[in-house]
């Protein structure tokens, strides 16, 4: 699972930028998407990977789910 304030980069292509994403996980479509920092759009939580988890996540001891 994806959490506000995590910080990711896409799991496909070329693009290595890393992102912070700004809110938590949303259904639009059908699919499970977030939004991110420096970024214009939704972004489905497939096609990209955690980077950092956010320090609320770490200290709760949770593991990022599959991407």
């Amino acid at each position: 699972m994806i959490n506000k304030g995590d910080t990711v980069s896409f799991a496909i292509g070329n693009d290595k930028t890393t992102y912070t994403v700004t809110t938590g996980e949303y259904e639009l479509l059908g699919r499970k998407v977030v939004n991110l920092k420096g970024y214009s759009g939704e972004v489905a939580i497939e096609y990209l990977k955690i980077v950092n988890q956010s320090r609320n996540q770490a200290r709760e001891g949770r593991q990022p789910g599959p991407c």
